[in-house]
C-alpha cells in the first residue's frame, strides 16, 4: 500500500473488552471501508495474536485495560513487533496521558469519541509515513557509521575504527595480567605494482590480500585497513608472547601462492613490525608508531619476515628525526654544495689532461663543516628525500657543466664530460628522466656530456621501474655508468641487461704496491710477490681485458701512486680518477685546476 493511497480494508486488532468491541464495531462501520475486527481480551491472547504474525493494519489498546497497564502491554507489543502501529484509545482527551503513550512508543494517541474510520486512517497513513521515515534516517545513520568505521574498498575495519577499538581494549587491559599484540604490516613493493599494472590491479590486490588475511582471523582478532597498503591487526588476551611468533608466521605462509589478476600472476610479500602492551607502550599512539618503527627494520631486514619492536629501534628512530628534519631545513635553505673530483685520461702518450669530472654531494649544515653523503643520503633514501636533494645535484651540476664547456676550447668541450651519482629513489618514481630532460634543454647541453652513475644496489631495488627509467635516460643520449664494479655479484649480468656505457672499477681491485716493496715496473712486482697483489693485479688485468673487448670506456678509480698510473697505462684503461690527481674540489678551485693543460698531480 503506497503511503498517499487510501486503505480500502483495515485489519485490526482491539485488546478491548466485548462490550467495548460492540461499540467499536459500530463506530468503525463505513461504507468506503471494510473494517475486520478482531479482539483480544488480555495480554497473552493479545501478544500470541501478534506474535504469530498476521499483520494488523493497527492495534488498538484501552489506555484502562488490566487496571492501567496498557503501557505495559504497549511496550512488550513493541518489542515483538518494532514496526506495529499502536494507537492509545482513551475514554477522555487526555493530554498528560497521551503524551506518556508517545513516550512508550504508541503512533497516535485517540479519544473513544473521536474514534472513526476517517480518523483511524488518518493515523495509521501518518504512523506508516513517521515509520517510512524513520527507517530511512536509521539506514542512513548506519550508512553514515558505516563510512566512517568501515575502509569502502576493502569493507575492512578502518584507521578511526581500529584506534578507537584498541583504546577500549587498552583501557580494559589495565591491571591485568594479559597482554595485546599489534601487528602493523604493508605489501612488499607494493607501488611498484601499482605503476606497472595500473590502480585497478593495485585495488584488485588489496581486496584479495584483505579476504586472504580476513579467512585467518580467530573471533577475537581485529583486522584493518589503516590506508593505503598498510594494514592493522590486533590480537588481545594474550597470556604470553609465544602465539604471537605463530600469528606472523601464519600471515607470511598464507602469501606463498601468488594471486591472480586479470591474467596476471602476482606474488606478493609483507613485512610485519609488531608491538605487544604493555612492554612496548601503553597508549595507541605509542603503539602504532613503535610498530611503524619495527615494520620498517623488518623491511630493512630483506622483507617477507617480521621483526619485533625494541628499545635500540626507538634510539635510533630519533637520530633518524632529528636528521630528517635537518636536512628538510637544509633543502630549503639550499645548504648543499657540489665538489668535484677531476677525471682524467688515460693514454698511451703520457696525456693525463682532464676530460671529465664526478659531482660529489656535500651537506654543509652549519654553513662551514662538510658532512659526506655516507652520513646522511642513507636517511634521505629511508624518508623520501633523495628526489628533492637528486633533483637539486642535477640541476647544479648541469648548470656547473654548462660554466665549464664555456671555459673550454672545442676540443675539450668534446671530450669533457660530467658525472652524477644517481639513487635507487630518483630511478623507482622516474622523476630523474625528466629533470635530466629539462636541464639538457635549458642549459643547451649535449646529452653525451652527461654521465649518470649508477651502484649495483640500484637494480635490486624494483629492477622492472629502474630499467624503464636507465632505457629512458639512455634513449636522451645519455652515457650510462656502472659504478664499483667489481664489488657484486651480478655486475657483468647488468653489462648484458643494461645500456652500459661507461664501467668504474672499484678502488679494492687496485693493487697496492706497498706489499711488493717495488714502487719502479709492475712486471718486476709481479715477479717479486705471490700473495694479494699478485691476485688483485690478475683480476684488474683480466677485467679491463673483457671491457675493452666490449669497447666500454673504463675508469680506474682509487688511482693513488705512480704505480697504479703505470698499471692502468699498461692494462689499458680509459679513464683515471683517485686522490693522486685531486680529491673532490670546490667549483672554483677545480675550474684553476682545468685550466691547466695536464693533470700530473695534485698540489
Amino acid at each position: 500500500m503506497k503511503l498517499s493511497s487510501k486503505p480500502t480494508h483495515l485489519n485490526i486488532l482491539a485488546i478491548s473488552s466485548s462490550a467495548d468491541l460492540r461499540q467499536l464495531q459500530t463506530q468503525l462501520h463505513s461504507a468506503s471501508v471494510q473494517v475486520t475486527l478482531e479482539t483480544a481480551h488480555g495480554f497473552s491472547e493479545a501478544l500470541a495474536k501478534i506474535s504469530k504474525g498476521q499483520p494488523y493494519q493497527a492495534v488498538l489498546v484501552d489506555q484502562h485495560l488490566a487496571e492501567g497497564k496498557g503501557l505495559a502491554l504497549l511496550q512488550q507489543i513493541r518489542e515483538i513487533s518494532a514496526e506495529q502501529i499502536v494507537i492509545i484509545v482513551s475514554e477522555a482527551d487526555d493530554l498528560e496521558a497521551g503524551l506518556a503513550s508517545l513516550e512508550a512508543g504508541a503512533q497516535d494517541f485517540i479519544p473513544r469519541a473521536e474514534l472513526s474510520v476517517e480518523r483511524l486512517t488518518r493515523s495509521i497513513l501518518k504512523s506508516q509515513l513517521h515509520s517510512s521515515l524513520d527507517r530511512k534516517l536509521q539506514q542512513s545513520l548506519a550508512n553514515a557509521q558505516n563510512l566512517s568505521e568501515r575502509d569502502a574498498l576493502t569493507g575492512l575495519a578502518n584507521r578511526y575504527l581500529f584506534d578507537e577499538t584498541l583504546k577500549v581494549c587498552l583501557t580494559n587491559n589495565r591491571g591485568k595480567s594479559t597482554k595485546l599484540a599489534l601487528f602493523l604490516f604493508d605489501l612488499d613493493r607494493f607501488k611498484f605494482i601499482n605503476d606497472s599494472y595500473g590502480h585497478v590491479v593495485g585495488d584488485r590486490l588489496l581486496q584479495q590480500f584483505s579476504a586472504r588475511m580476513s579467512t585467518l582471523l580467530r573471533p577475537d582478532e581485529m583486522f584493518a585497513r589503516l590506508g593505503g597498503d598498510e594494514f592493522a591487526l590486533l590480537v588481545t588476551n594474550l597470556r604470553s608472547d609465544k602465539p604471537v611468533s605463530n600469528i606472523a608466521n601464519r600471515i607470511l605462509r598464507s602469501l606463498s601462492d601468488p594471486f591472480e589478476i586479470e591474467r596476471h600472476v602476482l606474488p606478493v610479500t609483507t613485512s610485519i613490525g609488531i608491538v605487544v602492551s604493555p612492554e612496548n607502550g601503553l597508549s595507541s599512539e605509542d603503539l602504532l608508531k613503535n610498530a611503524d618503527i619495527a615494520m620498517y627494520r623488518a623491511k630493512k631486514s630483506g622483507r617477507n619476515t617480521f621483526c619485533f619492536f625494541s628499545d635500540d629501534m626507538q634510539h635510533h628512530y630519533h637520530q633518524q628525526q632529528t636528521t630528517e628534519l635537518k636536512l628538510r631545513q637544509s633543502i630549503e635553505r639550499n645548504q648543499f654544495v657540489l665538489h668535484y673530483q677531476p677525471i682524467v685520461k688515460c693514454g698511451q702518450d703520457s696525456d693525463q689532461s682532464i676530460i671529465g669530472a664526478e659531482a660529489l654531494l656535500r651537506w654543509c649544515e652549519d654553513g662551514t663543516s662538510m658532512r659526506m653523503p655516507d652520513k646522511f643520503l642513507k636517511v634521505a633514501e629511508e624518508t623520501g628525500l633523495m628526489g628533492a636533494i637528486g633533483e637539486w645535484v642535477i640541476r647544479e651540476a648541469c648548470a656547473r657543466l654548462a660554466d665549464i664547456r664555456a671555459a673550454l676550447d672545442e676540443q675539450q668541450r668534446d671530450e669533457f664530460c660530467m658525472s652524477i651519482n644517481v639513487s635507487p629513489t630518483q630511478l623507482t618514481d622516474g622523476s630523474v628522466v625528466t629533470a635530466i630532460e629539462e636541464m639538457i634543454a635549458e642549459y643547451n647541453l649535449p646529452p653525451q656530456s652527461l654521465e649518470l652513475e649508477l651502484t649495483e644496489t640500484a637494480f635490486v631495488e624494483d629492477a622492472g621501474m629502474i630499467e624503464k627509467s636507465i632505457n629512458a635516460i639512455a634513449a636522451l643520449g645519455c652515457r650510462i655508468a656502472l659504478d664499483d664494479f667489481g664489488t657484486g655479484y651480478s655486475s657483468i649480468q647488468h653489462l648484458q641487461r643494461f645500456p652500459i656505457s661507461t664501467v668504474k672499477i672499484d678502488r679494492c681491485l687496485m693493487p697496492d704496491p706497498s706489499q711488493t716493496g717495488l714502487a719502479s715496473e709492475p712486471g718486476a712486482a709481479m715477479l717479486s710477490n705471490s700473495g694479494g697483489y699478485l691476485h688483485t693485479l690478475a683480476l684488474l688485468k683480466g677485467l679491463l681485458a673483457m671491457l675493452n673487448s666490449l669497447q666500454l670506456t673504463t675508469t680506474a678509480e682509487g688511482v693513488e701512486t705512480e704505480e697504479h698510473i703505470k698499471l692502468c697505462m699498461k692494462m689499458g684503461a680509459t679513464r683515471m680518477q683517485g686522490w693522486y690527481y685531486s680529491k673532490a674540489l670546490p667549483f672554483e678551485e677545480f675550474m684553476i685546476m682545468l685550466g691547466n693543460k695536464s693533470c700530473n698531480k695534485a698540489t
